[in-house]
């Protein structure tokens, strides 16, 4: 899809999100996002061009949710086409729906947006009832390996890569020799492997961080090895590269600390 195809999308979504919603004008936050509140439930409405076009509706319907819901959760999955449960490693538990171009309606936005709140009211309400324990204790959490030399069915090796792709030394070289990373491809899942660029600035890093994250919660399928990116070669501080995950969702296994 085209940049002119994707503006196109957007205001489609945006004028259909104003009748759905009743509104003339339209919030945006510092994301670029649609925030809408439906029967208390505080809604996002956004356009999202990766991995293909779609409007992205996410809310969070649930906090302090035990890793126990699990199990709960993926029955959840199962039961329901629309939406996916998403269960996030602070115990947040949201609902992410992907609409196709195609279907960007008043009728169907109401219509999704109706079914969030209430998914939200009776769902989120159960997981809260069930499985809150409070705040996850980060030290039942589970973190990469300093070294990681195998992956586990159905993980992903993270790692840092350079403006190029060239992943020539390092975790970089790793992914290439062990997890299907290819030299050239600087940002993306490559077989086993998700490159993150971390050399062309920190602004930079950080935007591309953030598409991870959001490629991670589009994708509960797969468990994804977050290696130290953007601590050795690219010389960030840590603490300021850990914030940038800080709202991976479960399926994000992180360095011990972050």
């Amino acid at each position: 899809m085209s940049d002119d195809d994707l503006t196109g999308l957007a205001e489609r979504a945006e004028a259909a999100l104003k009748e759905a919603c009743g509104a003339d004008d339209l919030a945006v936050d510092d994301d670029g996002d649609w925030p809408i509140d439906v029967q208390g439930t505080q809604m996002y409405v956004s356009v999202v061009d990766e991995p293909r076009p779609h409007v992205h509706v996410f809310a969070r319907i649930a906090t302090d949710v035990s890793s126990d819901a699990w199990a709960e959760i993926n029955h959840l999955n199962n039961a329901m086409l629309w939406a996916k449960v998403i269960l996030g490693d602070d115990g947040g538990v949201f609902l992410s729906s992907r609409l196709h171009p195609s279907a960007v309606t008043a009728e169907v936005l109401d219509t999704t947006l109706e079914a969030i709140a209430e998914y939200a009211r009776d769902c989120g309400s159960m997981l809260e009832a069930v499985y809150g324990t409070g705040p996850i204790d980060p030290a039942q959490q589970r973190t990469t390996p300093d070294a990681v030399t195998a992956l586990e069915p159905g993980a992903v090796f993270v790692f840092g890569s350079g403006a190029t792709g060239g992943h020539t030394g390092g975790a970089a070289r790793l992914a290439v020799e062990r997890f299907g990373a290819e030299r050239g491809v600087s940002e993306g899942l490559r077989g086993d492997s998700y490159a993150i660029p971390t050399m062309q600035g920190f602004a930079t890093f950080e935007d591309a961080a953030g598409r991870f994250v959001v490629f991670a919660a589009e994708h509960p399928e797969l468990e994804f090895w977050l290696t130290r990116v953007g601590c050795g070669h690219a010389g960030f501080a840590e603490s300021a590269v850990a914030e940038l995950f800080a709202g991976t969702p479960a399926n994000v296994i992180k360095p011990p600390g972050w």
